[in-house]
């Protein structure tokens, strides 16, 4: 029966002097793994999973993603603080800080189903040629604060911006590390917006939430330092 450790040996082979070269090691966990590339500013990481049916295994393909660990860093404390984001709690949970409308790179393989090792190993020419051309370029197009600040920054359409499940704070965040004293405006419209449901209905307990946790934010937005010039 192919073990998943048999697995991860072949993929890596085919892209383990690049990757090494590049600051990458291995990411293992469970029935998944790839490769990882941990920063001060950012982590940049490429997953592939498979399901496990006993002899019958199904692998789904590959996928590329980057979070901008000095966004999160600040965000994350005040949103689970209050209970926003579920079960991710912690930075290591998360794999991107934000989905651009172009999307991030796959590679899929319509679940390709195999029982023996050599049925994946013309598997590790994808994973090569997906890791150089298309994994880090996109790395590259998103390797700092700044650039992600340039992509965003014009969108008025919060959803639009691909910053996740509470865009207003990762934007307010992007904004004032870039020293846009825009951020103040721009955040402040989001709280008194929450501030309003929450007058509006001091007992709903949900609205009492979001308003605390927005005002929270406000503070912290205070006290931030930028680190970048326009």
């Amino acid at each position: 029966m192919v073990k998943i450790d048999e697995i991860r040996l072949i993929l890596f082979s085919a892209v383990e002097d690049v990757a090494i070269q590049k600051g990458f090691k291995q990411k293992k966990s469970g029935q998944v793994g790839g490769l990882l590339r941990i920063g001060k500013k950012i982590t940049d990481s490429i997953g592939w999973g498979i399901f496990d049916y006993g002899e019958l295994k199904q692998f789904g393909g590959f996928s590329a993603h980057n979070c901008h660990n000095e966004v999160r860093e600040i965000t994350l404390p005040v949103l689970v603080k209050y209970g926003l984001m579920g079960r991710s709690a912690s930075l290591k949970d998360w794999v991107y800080t934000f989905y651009p409308k172009e999307g991030l790179p796959t590679r899929l393989m319509n679940d390709f189903e195999f029982r023996d090792l050599k049925e994946i190993k013309f598997l590790k020419k994808i994973y090569r040629d997906f890791f150089i051309n298309e994994a880090l370029p996109y790395f590259k197009r998103w390797d700092s604060v700044l650039k992600v600040y340039e992509y965003v920054k014009d969108i008025e359409d919060d959803g639009e911006t691909g910053l996740g499940l509470f865009p207003q704070y990762e934007k307010a965040v992007i904004m004032k590390l870039c020293n846009d004293k825009g951020y103040k405006e721009y955040f402040n419209n989001y709280f008194l917006q929450k501030e309003k449901f929450h007058l509006e209905t001091p007992e709903n307990k949900d609205r009492q939430v979001y308003f605390n946790a927005a005002k929270d934010m406000t503070e912290v937005l205070e006290t931030l330092e930028p680190r970048y010039n326009l």
